[in-house]
């Protein structure tokens, strides 16, 4: 079985494609429904949710890079659209020869940002997170990785959007197989290795506690003509959840601006 699963969500009527690739890792593809539905676009729409499978553990991020490299290749003018830890994933790679478009969000470019998380969601939520976290590594499971993922909701949502938060993660499978081998081989040496130099678009919410906008903002890889970035105002970690409006409306300028130019209408 493969590492990753892939479906159609939606079919379109031009020869290009959005590809939603969640993060977690270990969430499933129905963490953007809410601005998959409410995107207007003429693309293909695919998702992907992580498999839990048997693997060789040391080389399960190298087996996925693999997978995602095939699975590129037979789309047609793919566009991937990352959150979180996928697109550190994406960024912890050395090329992607078949990928025409790229829109990370929140994101961070090496593992640096972790070091500081402790006290940066201490002086910022007021909330500890200790306790729920020990539970999932005492027995972890997928249920217990739903719980622990739903536990740290004042981590990834801003106070007035919890519930909405609650609601979309309800929506989710949950895999816990991937956070697992992501916090004992991909964290620990993570730094970013792709620069794009294909039209790329950054989204980050300004009260993203996780993976501040200053990540990219004060790095001077990503400041190519070919990369934009947009601040979501009052939004966290799931930016299209406390601000699905401000967020679609970034993703739809460069989707209008740079997706389209890849298009042609199908005859």
């Amino acid at each position: 079985m493969s590492l990753l699963k892939f479906e159609l969500i939606r079919k379109g009527t031009t020869q290009s494609s959005l590809i939603f690739f969640p993060g977690g890792p270990g969430l499933s593809w129905h963490c953007f429904e809410a601005l998959i539905n409410s995107l207007e676009t003429d693309c293909s729409i695919y998702g992907i949710t992580y498999n839990q499978v048997s693997c060789n553990e040391s080389t399960y991020f190298n087996e996925q890079a693999f997978e995602l490299t095939l699975l590129l290749q037979t789309i047609p003018n793919p566009i991937l659209v990352t959150h979180s830890f996928s697109s550190m994933f994406v960024l912890s790679l050395r090329r992607l020869p078949s990928l025409k478009g790229l829109v990370l969000i929140s994101p961070a470019v090496d593992n640096s940002y972790l070091f500081e998380l402790p006290q940066r969601l201490k002086t910022y939520t007021k909330f500890d997170g200790t306790q729920i976290a020990a539970n999932f590594w005492i027995n972890p499971s997928d249920t217990s990785y739903a719980e622990y993922f739903k536990g740290l909701l004042p981590f990834y949502f801003r106070p007035d959007y919890i519930e909405d938060g609650l609601i979309m993660l309800d929506q989710c499978d949950f895999t816990h197989l991937p956070y697992v081998l992501c916090t004992q081989h991909f964290y620990p040496t993570f730094t970013q290795s792709y620069t794009p130099e294909i039209p790329t678009l950054i989204i980050s919410g300004d009260d993203d506690y996780i993976c501040p906008p200053s990540l990219f903002k004060d790095s001077l890889i990503f400041k190519g003509n070919n990369i934009q970035m947009a601040i979501i105002p009052d939004a966290g970690h799931f930016p299209w959840v406390d601000s699905l409006d401000s967020t679609l409306t970034a993703f739809s300028v460069w989707h209008e601006t740079i997706i389209r130019s890849l298009t042609t209408p199908s005859q």
